[in-house]
């Protein structure tokens, strides 16, 4: 892993990195947010006992590693709790990955957050091990080399996401539970398996070898009812959601509403904090007026905050 790029943003810095993705099979960028708390002067002693946390934060279709940073303002939440944010692209890039040049849902810039299966996706399009394993491992070998102020990238983490993003954070959150403290979406793509959710229809049929079957695997909506939660297990925990009304594509793409209906029946019923955002579409004013709301959530999860 390697630093290619940094810039002052907020009171702290956004550093780019590079590095070679085996899971990927091809170079892969992100973005680092490393808050104030870094960097002050008695940042290496205070991490030592009590590292800074970690957001992942998951982007949407035709997005990438500096779409969110430039559009969320996550960065003065994170100067104000003290937890850095990490960026990843949304897909593997590269000549030699396969693209869909004229389907933007597709291809690069449309990974869906999962492991294909499907050849020749299945070589490169592996972003569920690149998000919640490789990427995390490697920057912390990558951060305890170059600095004795510590970040926890592994433990002591939490996952957001908009629109592809937002099924992102939910299904890697529930795959993984209870590895990340706590999980939100803003306007997520939720049902893929559905056929009235075009885009996430597509991409799992698109990168999966049986989607008929593997599908459910990768669907929030399937996932929430997984028999490995309890009402022991999921006791404290809650997931918190917010919709803007008049997104256009609530209806054909995302069914937001359907994690709530889901949940129905099982111990996460009651636990989905479902919220309407009155006026706001799918575009990014909805991602920075609610990003406030969503750090303030995750910063107490996260020990920041009573």
């Amino acid at each position: 892993m390697e630093e290619t790029h940094r810039v002052n943003c907020a009171q702290g810095i956004l550093i780019s990195l590079a590095h070679d993705s085996k899971v990927n099979n091809c170079r892969m960028v992100l973005n680092v947010y490393l808050p104030k708390q870094y960097y002050a002067p008695n940042a290496a002693e205070k991490t030592k006992e009590k590292p800074i946390p970690t957001i992942y934060f998951l982007d949407g279709l035709s997005a990438d590693q500096n779409h969110a940073p430039e559009t969320s303002f996550i960065q003065w939440q994170a100067d104000i709790y003290g937890f850095a944010v990490v960026f990843p692209d949304t897909s593997p890039r590269g000549e030699e990955v396969p693209d869909f040049k004229d389907i933007f849902e597709l291809g690069q810039s449309g990974g869906y957050y999962i492991n294909a299966s499907k050849e020749p996706f299945a070589k490169y399009y592996n972003m569920f091990d690149y998000v919640h394993k490789e990427m995390p491992n490697e920057l912390t070998t990558y951060f305890n080399k170059i600095s004795p102020v510590r970040v926890d990238f592994l433990e002591n983490v939490s996952i957001i996401g908009h629109s592809m993003g937002g099924m992102g954070s939910l299904m890697g959150y529930l795959k993984t539970f209870p590895h990340y403290k706590s999980c939100s979406a803003i306007a997520p793509l939720t049902n893929p398996t559905s056929e009235d959710s075009k885009a996430g229809h597509m991409g799992l049929h698109t990168y999966l070898k049986n989607p008929e079957v593997e599908g459910f695997e990768w669907d929030p909506c399937y996932l929430i009812k997984d028999k490995k939660f309890t009402e022991e297990n999921v006791k404290g925990h809650s997931i918190l959601v917010t919709q803007g009304t008049t997104d256009p594509i609530i209806e054909t793409e995302l069914h937001s509403d359907r994690l709530v209906e889901y949940a129905k029946g099982t111990p996460w019923q009651g636990k989905i904090i479902y919220q309407f955002m009155e006026g706001f579409d799918h575009g990014s004013y909805l991602i920075a007026t609610e990003i406030p709301n969503h750090a303030k959530y995750h910063a107490k999860r996260l020990g920041l905050t009573e």
